[in-house]
């Protein structure tokens, strides 16, 4: 599924969904698909709703809910209310995660590094730039938050070692 449907915003479309049956022939949907696909670009053309798309769907990429935690059962074994804490302190904490790693980030490219730190940086923006054409949901950050942990962990070094010098 590309992820080109201003309707929803670029996420999961049921419409399109439908759209798709996965029991015929490859052949018989990838005609569907195709004309499925032409009439989103055209509309994002005619509409000029591209950047609001895209703005779109980084927003629910980095700053919605990830919704991860719903596929660990833990809902079956918990209140509603500490299930609802938990998501809550879930999303606080993705919040400060990014905050840190755009701080981390900027730090970064300020500083002569080594190279291979591209490395490291490449995937995530590969990642990121291929969510701006397919489906984009919160849970399919999940594998690069150990780069965003460490390029956080870069970010909060360079908060707590400017306030101790500062004092």
């Amino acid at each position: 599924m590309t992820g080109l449907d201003k309707q929803s915003n670029g996420t999961y479309s049921p419409d399109l969904d439908r759209l798709i049956d996965a029991s015929k022939p490859r052949k018989v949907m990838a005609k569907k698909e195709y004309a499925a696909l032409h009439q989103e670009i055209n509309y994002l053309d005619k509409n000029k709703k591209w950047i609001s798309l895209f703005i779109n769907k980084i927003q629910v990429l980095w700053s919605s809910r990830t919704m991860a935690t719903n596929f660990t059962g833990y809902s079956q074994n918990h209140s509603p209310k500490t299930v609802q804490r938990v998501d809550y302190l879930a999303y606080l904490g993705s919040i400060i995660l990014i905050v840190f790693s755009w701080i981390g980030s900027i730090d970064l490219f300020k500083m002569k590094f080594n190279n291979n730190l591209y490395l490291l940086l490449l995937p995530l923006l590969a990642f990121v730039s291929a969510q701006l054409l397919i489906e984009v949901q919160g849970r399919y950050r999940i594998e690069f938050l150990p780069i965003i942990a460490i390029l956080a962990a870069v970010g909060l070094y360079r908060v707590v070692t400017k306030k101790i010098y500062k004092k």
